[in-house]
């Protein structure tokens, strides 16, 4: 067993079929689990329904169980979300493995931290943004931080995860703003190729349209990813233009957050025309006399 799992040191797509006992990662998926093995930051900015869930449970098991005392530090939103979708998916993981795991499981969705733990100090834990300051001073050789919808995730939460040391950083999410941390990665990806900056210290960035997913021409997955029902029914309700579609099929970054309704330098340009002076006889004057 000690054998097999060094062999799975860098190939979690093996760690998945021999100890997880999984369906097979699908090309995207594979394509994340290569980057989080070469680059030190990996970003995965994707459309809805790709299997994100599904692919940074096993990624989780998989680093903890290949690296002895190694640690995992999570944060997502909310307590809530962590418990109910991230360790969701990672219990399952543990539930259906050839390993037998003997350690310590936290309960309930609120459990803060979410906690998944071997041996002391060889464990995951899952903090939800508001309360992720609480994993200063968690430190480990080989310590993996994961951001869940890193888009939404404030600079500060970034910078708390940056004083942990990371070996690896992998965040994902849908591209629903136009700026922020999650974007600036992925535009330093970007500037890492171009500047050929080595992998051990380069970002990566991944863009997964739900168009991509492999089930996107049948009528209905069998595994929950993005199918031709779904995609068509999005279409209509938002229109294939729309900022919804955009982000959350397209994985494209919007030019204006979802929420600014007017482009700033729309109103900046209007902010700065004069009104002409007007004749006191002009009729719009003597329109406000009236009104």
């Amino acid at each position: 067993m000690t054998k097999l799992l060094r062999l799975c040191h860098n190939e979690p797509e093996l760690f998945n079929k021999l100890f997880l006992n999984r369906p097979p990662y699908w090309s995207r998926q594979m394509d994340l689990c290569r980057s989080v093995v070469e680059y030190r930051t990996t970003v995965a900015y994707s459309g809805n329904m790709v299997g994100k869930d599904y692919w940074i449970a096993g990624i989780i098991v998989w680093w903890l169980f290949t690296r002895p005392d190694a640690l995992c530090i999570i944060t997502g939103p909310s307590q809530m979300v962590l418990g109910s979708v991230t360790f969701k998916e990672i219990r399952r993981c543990l539930d259906g493995a050839v390993l037998r795991f003997g350690g310590k499981l936290s309960s309930g969705l609120k459990a803060s931290p979410a906690v998944i733990e071997i041996a002391p100090g060889w464990q995951a834990l899952g903090f939800s943004t508001t309360s992720v300051e609480r994993s200063s001073g968690q430190h480990a050789k080989h310590l993996l931080a994961v951001v869940e919808e890193a888009s939404g995730v404030e600079d500060f939460v970034f910078d708390a995860i940056d004083s942990l040391g990371y070996e690896r950083l992998v965040c994902i999410g849908n591209p629903i703003r136009a700026e922020g941390k999650f974007v600036d990665l992925i535009r330093q990806a970007a500037r890492d190729r171009a500047d050929n900056v080595p992998p051990r210290l380069a970002v990566n960035a991944i863009r997964i349209p739900s168009t991509e997913s492999p089930h996107a021409h049948q009528e209905k997955s069998e595994f929950g990813l993005a199918d031709r029902t779904w995609l068509e029914s999005m279409y209509r309700k938002y229109g294939k233009g729309s900022l919804w579609v955009g982000s959350h099929i397209d994985a494209r970054i919007p030019d204006v957050d979802a929420e600014q309704l007017i482009d700033l330098t729309w109103l900046d340009h209007h902010s700065k025309q004069q009104r002409p002076q007007l004749p006191p006889t002009h009729p719009v004057n003597s329109t406000r006399r009236i009104a």
